[in-house]
């Protein structure tokens, strides 16, 4: 009876908590209460109007609207749980209660029987006391038995908060997963248009020079009027493409907030993402991660569920999910490791543009080349620095997948 309450109240539940999705609701304090477990660091950092890649996993349990819906949810579904176990628990503690009162008068009564003569038993009984005293300690035996179920059905409930407890809980990690890498995935897009930003920002500051220097040359009768119109359209360009980069960054900084318990009105500032670790291909054993990406391949589970049928057919399904997993490990693992080179050869190329752009500006100071010539080279190395540091953006973000990835299956 307990199982099968267990059982349908995991359903209901489940199907609640699955329910709810990825929405976005503000909690504009946050559960505070729930809060106190953290170090007063940990809870200050937290409430600093900035949101950080190591705080993700606390904001996402505390204030995530989605997450806390689930937890809260679940909360209250085994508060109502425990109040129902607690009630039936105390209606089979009354009945023990009744049972050992009752075993307690059978014990008195056979002490009684021991001492009465036995023509009084007789006499007022119509038989004997060893007989009375049979017949009650068949009785009392019956009784334990009952005691007995009463008390197994007391710890059956005293257990089954604990159980439910668990099973709840353990549900509540895939969906905290998955709004993690969500708002990883928001990082990485918010620090990406910060690169491009910073870049913008430096050629916007290169043209304004360029645009200052050809109404100069302008009036020396050194400029035309084209060349002052191309260095201004390159500028307004610039600048166009600023406000672009700006909108966007605000309104992935407003979804990350939405997502850590900002309102859209109180707009988080937004930390950095970690720098890629350069030994972390080293550390991965591809043979041992294809096999367990494989073995945990839900078309290859599926496929396999068949197995017992033993027919050419449907080993041919087997192999064939087999091998869409290898594939689709083996593309996941050559990304990755094509990031990693991206990211080796795109600090090569910087250095050597940073070389060629130094050689440009001894040659503008020299007045061997104008500064239009040596403003492109340093565009060219402005490009190339930003390369470099979205290379390694990308490679973070693929060591992050790939990690993501592994721990889910």
């Amino acid at each position: 009876m307990i199982r099968g309450k267990l059982k349908k109240f995991i359903c209901i539940t489940l199907v609640m908590c699955l329910s709810i999705g990825i929405g976005v609701v503000s909690f504009a304090d946050g559960p505070a209460e729930a809060m106190r477990d953290l170090d007063e660091a940990t809870y200050a950092r937290i409430m600093d109007n900035r949101v950080e890649w190591d705080e993700i996993e606390n904001l996402v349990k505390y204030y995530n609207p989605s997450y806390r819906m689930a937890a809260d949810m679940i909360d209250n579904n085994l508060v109502t749980f425990s109040q129902g176990v607690d009630k039936d628990t105390e209606k089979l503690e009354q009945t023990k209660e009744t049972i050992e009162d009752a075993i307690a008068q059978i014990d008195e009564n056979i002490r009684a029987f021991k001492e009465l003569p036995a023509t009084q038993v007789v006499d007022q009984y119509g038989t004997t006391a060893a007989q009375m005293i049979r017949m009650l300690n068949n009785q009392k035996t019956a009784l334990k038995s009952n005691r007995s179920q009463v008390n197994s059905g007391i710890s059956q409930y005293n257990g089954a908060y604990t159980k439910i407890k668990y099973q709840m809980t353990k549900q509540l990690s895939p969906i905290r997963k998955q709004l993690i890498q969500v708002i990883e995935g928001l990082f990485f897009t918010y620090n990406g248009l910060m690169l491009n930003r910073e870049l913008v920002v430096k050629q916007i500051g290169i043209y304004e020079k360029v645009c200052s220097t050809q109404r100069t040359l302008k009036e020396q009768g050194l400029a035309t009027d084209i060349d002052i119109a191309s260095a201004d359209a390159n500028l307004v360009k610039a600048r166009n493409t600023l406000k672009t980069i700006d909108n966007g960054i605000y309104q992935v900084k407003v979804n990350i907030g939405l997502q850590t318990g900002y309102s859209a009105e109180n707009v988080p500032e937004i930390g950095g993402v970690p720098a890629p670790d350069t030994n972390y291909v080293l550390s991965i054993n591809p043979e041992e991660d294809r096999n367990r990406f494989v073995s945990e391949d839900g078309n290859v589970k599926s496929a396999e569920e068949y197995k017992d049928a033993a027919t050419k057919r449907i080993e041919g399904k087997i192999n064939s999910a087999r091998m869409q997993a290898v594939n689709k490990y083996d593309l996941m693992y050559a990304g990755l490791l094509d990031k990693k080179a991206e990211y080796e050869v795109s600090s090569i190329s910087a250095e050597r543009a940073r070389l060629t752009k130094e050689q440009a500006r001894r040659q503008y100071e020299l007045g061997m080349i104008s500064l239009t010539e040596y403003a492109a080279k340093e565009l060219e190395c402005l490009s190339y620095e930003s390369g470099v540091k979205s290379a390694a953006l990308s490679y973070a973000q693929a060591i992050n997948e790939y990690k993501w990835t592994m721990d889910n299956l």
